[in-house]
């Protein structure tokens, strides 16, 4: 099996991206030795041979490129995924997933009716990561919790998708550019909602916590959210 390689530096740090023919099989961080990298191939392929190859890499390149730089919200190049039926069934989840939007394990897992520790096992062993965003995957609480290309790799990726403030933004400046203009901030844990200048947001991290939004109040008490005592009392 002939499979091309290309090492590409990024804003993000080194990605490796891996193509089978034209379609891309594998995307991964600086974080996983190139060691690591040559298992996998030789456990999910027969006889891999892997030549170094701009070319073929190119196009998943550019888009990659074209994503951290905010002029990209879908990636169009072809994959193949390789791993077991479960673990595909996963990723196939992940691709479902929105520019921006994100998901908890929990809920993940009640969609293919497994268990949240089957769902983080599959998700940490996607292959190709970023195009199928196990990025867009957080704790029911809001926490990140853990990623394979490091907890800051996963908060630039956030940032990128403006699904958490830039590094000291104002939460104002950060609802203000927000492409869905939300008018609410929800607490995951506590399941209140606040308005964005409640003083009670400034005791959440919103890089570490990321909150739902909400446009209307409405919204937010259709989704199980109560009304925040200090800034909304019993609106």
């Amino acid at each position: 099996m002939d499979l091309f390689y290309w090492q590409e530096e990024t804003p993000i740090g080194l990605l490796t991206v891996i193509t089978e023919g034209q379609r891309c099989c594998r995307i991964a961080f600086a974080t996983e030795p190139w060691q690591d990298i040559q298992l996998w191939l030789k456990r999910v392929f027969s006889k891999p041979r892997l030549q170094e190859n701009y070319d073929a890499a190119a196009p998943i390149v550019q888009q990659l490129h074209q994503y951290l730089d905010h002029n990209l919200h879908k990636f169009s190049f072809p994959l193949t995924l390789r791993g077991t039926p479960f673990q595909r069934k996963v990723w196939q989840e992940l691709l479902k997933i929105p520019y921006g939007k994100t998901v908890s394990y929990g809920a993940l897992a009640q969609k293919i009716a497994s268990s949240s520790r089957a769902v983080g096992g599959a998700v940490g062993a996607n292959p190709v990561a970023i195009a199928v965003p196990c990025h867009r995957v957080i704790g029911a609480d809001g926490s990140l919790i853990g990623f394979g290309g490091g907890l800051p790799t996963k908060l630039k990726l956030l940032e990128t998708e403006n699904i958490i403030p830039r590094a000291g933004e104002t939460i104002e400046s950060w609802l203000k550019r927000h492409p869905q203009k939300p008018r609410f901030l929800g607490n995951r844990s506590r399941k209140t909602f606040c308005r964005s200048g409640c003083p009670q947001l400034g005791q959440l991290d919103l890089r570490q916590y990321i909150p739902a939004l909400f446009v209307e109040a409405e919204e937010a008490r259709a989704a199980g959210y109560r009304p925040c005592p200090h800034c909304l009392g019993s609106k």
